[in-house]
């Protein structure tokens, strides 16, 4: 189900990094970024994520996190719709400290904000889907 219309039920349920201001859909805004820079060359963007912000069970959401699931979105093999120019521009994303991201793309690409504002693009808690891959399960 990974199609828009599946996910206007879910969508207010999850943040990302940056987001499309709602009454202005071509302006992006951010989310669970307090601020974004972009350096000059326009390869190496780095997000400050907000301070306090939890997951639903109260544990900090944290730049690993963003940095995980930008990883999970462009990972070869699996089918993650749209991510496909992101596979091809994105060099690496790195945490830089516990509340700061960085994105080091190919090539400078004008479209990158507007691509991580799209609601496939949540921010999901890397230690809960860690554990969930991890885990073994039988079904009697």
């Amino acid at each position: 189900m990974g199609t828009i219309v599946a996910l206007e039920g879910i969508s207010p349920f999850y943040n990302q990094v940056v987001e499309f201001q709602p009454m202005n859909p071509d302006e992006v805004i951010l989310d669970l970024a307090e601020s974004r820079e972009r350096s000059e060359d326009g390869i190496t963007y780095t997000f400050k994520i907000r301070q306090g912000g939890t997951w639903q069970d109260g544990d900090l959401i944290v730049a690993g996190d963003v940095v995980f699931s930008f990883y999970r979105m462009i990972e070869e093999g699996e089918p993650r719709t749209r991510a496909g120019m992101l596979r091809t521009s994105t060099e690496n994303a790195e945490p830089v400290d516990e509340y700061t991201a960085q994105v080091n793309l190919k090539l400078g690409v004008a479209w990158f904000l507007r691509l991580l504002a799209v609601d496939f693009m949540r921010v999901l808690p890397q230690r809960v889907l860690n554990r969930a891959l991890t885990s073994t399960s039988t079904i009697v």
